[in-house]
């Protein structure tokens, strides 16, 4: 992730040839009917026949590279078992065809919403903003408490937990939100900006003074 963003970011070819090596091996080894599985990193060979819900991240880099289909087809992976459970588990068992044992946990992540916004970006079809809704929906049904939201402790039975993880504020709600924003400044590529001028609050050094 970070070779690929960071050669977009410096302009620096080197790390995204780094990034199109691995991405290769990836392709070779991990992928099975667009799901990508854990495996052996030595050999090669499959480790665990798991997928993860962290994994849903990796739609977002292939759309970076210009990969539409294969992430269009791994975002509908991840989006039938949003359809089955409401939520994605911790780890799916590809082999069984299940929740994996003890990891029925869905800690409220990020990953999937965020490569529905690249996705909707780049194609500006609205199917994903459809999914989208469907996330806010099992969250809002499910997830919602008195005082904000829980953890999914088992996405089969949709058993809360007395926690939430930070990152749903800071990352989930963020993706979220900009999936159903059309003009929000992140999106405008550098081609316009806006002079801001403060005069106080500042220190020295040009930083604001936050009491």
């Amino acid at each position: 992730e970070y070779l690929l963003k960071g050669g977009l970011l410096f302009n620096d070819y080197s790390l995204i040839e780094q990034f199109k090596t691995l991405y290769k091996a990836v392709i070779k080894y991990m992928q099975h009917e667009f799901w990508y599985i854990w495996v052996n990193m030595y050999t090669g060979l499959p480790a665990i026949p798991s997928v993860s819900t962290l994994d849903a991240f990796w739609p977002s880099l292939q759309i970076l590279i210009g990969d539409i289909k294969s992430a269009s087809k791994t975002l509908m992976n991840f989006y039938s078992l949003i359809t089955h459970y409401g939520f994605t588990p911790e780890l799916f068992s590809l082999l069984r065809g299940q929740v994996q044992q003890r990891s029925e946990v869905y800690p409220l992540r990020p990953e999937f919403v965020e490569s529905l916004v690249y996705m909707y970006r780049a194609t500006g079809d609205k199917m994903w903003r459809t999914m989208g809704k469907q996330v806010i929906d099992s969250l809002e049904l499910s997830a919602r408490t008195a005082c904000g939201y829980a953890t999914i402790s088992n996405v089969v039975t949709h058993q809360l937990e007395d926690m939430r993880e930070s990152f749903f504020l800071s990352e989930t709600t963020k993706y979220l939100y900009l999936l159903f924003s059309d003009e929000h400044w992140v999106f405008n590529k550098g081609l316009s900006d806006e002079n801001v001028t403060v005069t106080e609050g500042l220190d020295r050094d040009g930083y604001q003074i936050c009491a």
